[in-house]
């Protein structure tokens, strides 16, 4: 009994809040510039309207009011994009001084807007890192600190930072690379931990698989999980790359 009324103490802590925002929406309504609140008011200019119209106008008002406090967080959660689609980009590389340096391999996530409408504040998050090495039953968890990605063609110090998605137009997000020189995986993390390099430091054949957990969070967005699955072969500038959903084995190659 004592667990149900703490329970639903927490559950109706924000009650009060509710009934202030319904209360403002509901004379927005009624005395505002809405529809309902001319018509009414003409109406007791011009007459007097019977008694149940004027229950009727202030139970419909009631209703309305909640359905507006209502649709201002669902539309927030509804789906604004979504990713369904990794790409894999060939860059050459060169030093400081201009000279040839080698390649680099970057596997990207693709965000789509869904509507017309653009997505501000868009950001990548990687949220965990898991290994598989083709002899455990399940995947291993070797890094759970969550770390900002890099959005494409933005350098160190602010390409972790949110930019807004266009439709039609969309930046592509970051996740690794390898570069020919070591062929090793390196995340696009931002910063980058000095852990990473003797995380991933294993031969390049190395019959390893590495999940990449990736949040991607946006303003007044539901957000997007993905995981992006990689596994190195005797090609190591080009691995086998799956894009699925969270804790789910299908994908595409």
């Amino acid at each position: 009994m004592r667990e149900w009324l703490k329970r639903q103490r927490r559950e109706l802590r924000l009650l009060p809040q509710y009934f202030s925002l319904v209360f403002t929406r509901w004379q927005a309504l009624l005395w505002g510039a809405s529809l309902l609140a001319v018509t009414w008011g003409l109406w007791f200019i011009v007459g007097a309207p019977p008694t149940w119209v004027n229950w009727a106008v202030v139970l419909f008002a009631l209703f309305m009011a909640g359905f507006y406090v209502w649709r201002e967080d669902h539309v927030r959660l509804l789906p604004q994009f979504d990713v369904e689609e990794f790409h894999r980009q060939r860059t050459p590389t060169s030093d400081l001084a201009g000279r040839p340096t080698g390649e680099s391999v970057y596997v990207q996530l693709l965000p789509k807007c869904l509507t017309e409408a653009n997505v501000e504040e868009c950001r990548g998050i990687l949220t965990s890192i898991d290994r598989w090495n083709g002899l455990n039953t399940e995947w291993e968890t070797i890094e759970s600190e969550a770390m900002f990605l890099q959005w494409s063609h933005g350098d160190e110090k602010t390409g972790h930072l949110p930019i807004t998605l266009y439709p039609e137009a969309e930046n592509r997000l970051n996740i690794l690379y390898i570069h020919s020189s070591d062929q090793k995986i390196r995340p696009c993390a931002t910063p980058f931990p000095l852990r990473f390099q003797s995380l991933f430091d294993g031969t390049p054949w190395a019959t390893f698989a590495y999940r990449f957990n990736i949040r991607l969070t946006a303003k007044d967005c539901a957000p997007v999980a993905v995981s992006l699955t990689v596994q190195t072969g005797n090609d190591p500038l080009n691995p086998s790359i799956e894009l699925s959903e969270p804790d789910s084995d299908e994908g595409q190659q």
